[in-house]
């Protein structure tokens, strides 16, 4: 029987995983700018963001990569009906993902006297083995 603990675990994991993943667009949306574009729909890193153009001029399809250095910061979100454009800047996902996932960390400490794998209460247990799990039972301490 999986434990909501493998589940938070989990979470926990893939909220780093996001963390990092942000991060690395952001700092390639800071240093230079990628499109990709189909026919009249455009998503571009840059300007420290992630912008959509829906439809508009018809500009050519691919992936182009530019270098250039457009700074870390962006504005603050925009979006143009008019024009179909939205931009989301990546410091705008990266700060709840690493508030969430910092929180998660933070809360998910073993109390003394639980299994540290499976969180099942040793008290009194003696054997030194977690009946739950069968792992070394540490009483909390990894």
């Amino acid at each position: 029987m999986r434990r909501p603990y493998f589940i938070r675990r989990m979470f926990m994991r893939v909220g780093v995983a996001l963390c990092i993943a942000i991060a690395a667009c952001w700092i390639v949306a800071s240093v230079s700018q990628v499109m990709y574009g189909a026919s009249r729909f455009h998503v571009f890193l840059r300007y420290g963001g992630l912008e959509f153009y829906t439809h508009g001029q018809t500009k050519p399809s691919g992936l182009t990569v530019q270098t250039k250095w457009h700074g870390i910061w962006t504005h603050w979100p925009s979006y143009k009906k008019t024009s179909g454009y939205t931009k989301i800047p990546f410091w705008m996902l990266f700060l709840p993902t690493l508030l969430v996932t910092i929180w998660m960390w933070r809360t998910s400490r073993v109390l003394p006297g639980k299994c540290w794998k499976c969180r099942y209460d040793l008290t009194g247990n003696e054997s030194g083995v977690c009946p739950e799990c069968g792992t070394t039972a540490l009483l909390g301490k990894r």
